[in-house]
């Protein structure tokens, strides 16, 4: 029977060629290693990272729904989906994974910051405003959701609150 884990150093190996960008690389390694070692939740995590950071969010989204099904409670890993379900335009399976990773980490600064993305798509900017005032209230350090954040509130006439965010 194969160990649980794959050993450390291949995974730092992986992890560091994925934060250099170097994702042809991380992803050949990666998958060296999924098929002993199907069930190990940073292999299927990354394989999804990657494969949407290449544009193939079908793989992508399989990944992971599998990382998803091993830990149910890994808010990351609904955002990761949620993103996925995004980039193939299904906006209420997107909406429901966001919520969920929210469920999970109220706190999730990213996760809100995607979910007023996705409610913007939908049109629901009432919604979405909610979701960026909450991605900011999280002490996200995404600039993005600063500025979002104030042009939404510019948009509402509110000029003085978005220039505190902009």
């Amino acid at each position: 029977m194969p160990d649980i884990q794959p050993p450390q150093e291949i995974l730092k190996e992986i992890l560091s060629h994925f934060n250099q960008d170097n994702f042809l690389k991380a992803e050949t390694l990666a998958n060296t290693l999924i098929e002993e070692y199907s069930n190990n939740i940073f292999l299927l995590k990354i394989l999804g990272v990657i494969n949407a950071k290449q544009g193939k969010f079908n793989e992508a989204l399989e990944y992971n729904k599998r990382a998803i099904s091993l830990n149910v409670e890994d808010s990351e890993g609904y955002n990761n989906l949620g993103l996925c379900y995004k980039n193939l335009n299904l906006i209420e399976d997107s909406i429901d994974a966001f919520k969920e990773a929210i469920r999970l980490n109220s706190s999730y600064a990213d996760a809100y910051y995607n979910l007023s993305n996705v409610y913007e798509m939908q049109g629901n900017y009432n919604y979405s405003f909610e979701a960026n005032l909450q991605a900011v209230t999280h002490n996200t350090k995404n600039i993005k959701a600063y500025v979002q954040l104030g042009n939404k509130m510019m948009t509402r006439g509110r000029n003085e609150d978005a220039l505190t965010h902009l």
